[in-house]
């Protein structure tokens, strides 16, 4: 609450409110573009060029989904959201449904005991055919193509998620659900508060 603030002045309030604000608008400046439209997040940035860069060996250069609902989700709290920052939004959901993957499901499975430097597996992963299963998404898409990034720990990319080694396939999460709930809920709820905005 902004009771718990009140030892700010006005001066270090006004500093803030305009830091808030160049953070914002870097975070704009910062959303991938494919050919001028808006689509997701990177997970890391150079520092000097704010162009997308590795994590570590096996984490890409790429747009990152769970990265870009977290991101989606802030701009969702700003209050009364800019065209600027509404574009943003619009364009992040749009890309999240594009990208989603339609007609498979990751399976865990028993598997011969492992032991790698820093854990132990007895289970394998793989991607299964099924026409019943709920959307699915990569964890890092290309900055062109959308298509689905994979690589080894040492920074290979891969075409397959098989040609993944066990060791990174059950020790990293590479699909996930996490663009569902906002995409059901969140998403269709900031939609209805900024129009009802629009009209009052």
């Amino acid at each position: 609450p902004d009771s718990a603030f009140g030892f700010l002045d006005g001066a270090m309030r006004q500093r803030i409110d305009e830091s808030l604000a160049r953070g914002d608008a870097c975070l704009l400046q910062l959303q991938v573009r494919q050919q001028g439209v808006p689509t997701g997040w990177a997970g890391q940035y150079d520092n000097l060029t704010l162009q997308p860069a590795q994590g570590r060996k096996f984490e890409l250069p790429s747009i990152m989904v769970q990265e870009t609902v977290s991101t989606l989700r802030y701009l969702m709290r700003i209050p009364q959201p800019s065209p600027d920052v509404i574009a943003a939004i619009e364009g992040g959901a749009a890309w999240l449904r594009k990208v989603q993957l339609q007609g498979l499901r990751l399976e865990t499975f028993d598997a011969p005991a492992e032991k790698y430097a820093s854990y132990s597996s007895s289970t394998d992963r793989r991607l299964v055919e099924d026409a019943q299963a709920p959307p699915l998404w990569a964890r890092f898409y290309d900055l062109q193509d959308n298509s689905v990034v994979l690589a080894t720990r040492e920074g290979v990319r891969v075409a397959q998620y098989a040609d993944i080694p066990r060791e990174r396939r059950t020790g990293y999460t590479w699909y996930g659900n996490w663009p569902q709930n906002f995409l059901d809920r969140d998403y269709p709820k900031w939609q209805k508060r900024v129009a009802a905005d629009a009209k009052s």
